[in-house]
């Protein structure tokens, strides 16, 4: 089948950029699900009767699942009045996640087989998932500081 565009053919290379984009984007995902779920569980907080009856509920499930990770933070940043240091390790995560999402694939498509651009890209994602993993740390600290539950030890975290 011929496809209007191209589709990057299979090398050492490739399969190895993409399999660093592949690892980061699912890292940030789990980024994203945190903040979901941490900005869902401040709504159900502020607004106890969206659980009056399962109608309310579904349409608040649609309503958080078509919700960008912007809205999230800024809901997570607001409610909580977050100092600005903490505001802006979650704003690179954003960050981050957004160029992974939405930028990385395209720069790694014309740079997979230049030896010296490869590595720049490799040190570039590198950085993106440390502002991820930085950002994910605070929304899961924060999410155990709202529910009472235990942070994790620093033995588990260097795992």
């Amino acid at each position: 089948m011929d496809f209007p565009f191209e589709i990057p053919e299979r090398t050492e290379f490739s399969d190895d950029g993409y399999g660093i984009l592949g690892r980061a984007i699912a890292f940030a995902t789990d980024f994203e699900g945190n903040c979901r779920a941490f900005a869902t569980l401040i709504g159900l907080k502020s607004e106890p009767e969206i659980l009056r009856d399962q109608k309310t509920i579904d349409e608040f499930c649609k309503f958080i699942e078509r919700r960008r990770l912007s809205t999230n933070l800024r809901t997570i940043e607001e409610k909580l009045r977050l100092p600005e240091e903490v505001a802006t390790v979650l704003i690179k995560g954003r960050e981050a996640r957004n160029y992974l999402a939405h930028e990385a694939g395209l720069a790694l498509k014309n740079i997979l087989e230049i030896d010296d651009r490869r590595q720049d890209f490799v040190n570039n994602v590198k950085s993106k998932v440390r502002d991820l993993a930085e950002a994910n740390l605070v929304v899961v600290f924060i999410s155990n500081l709202a529910t009472n539950e235990p942070n994790p030890t620093a033995n588990y975290l260097k795992q």
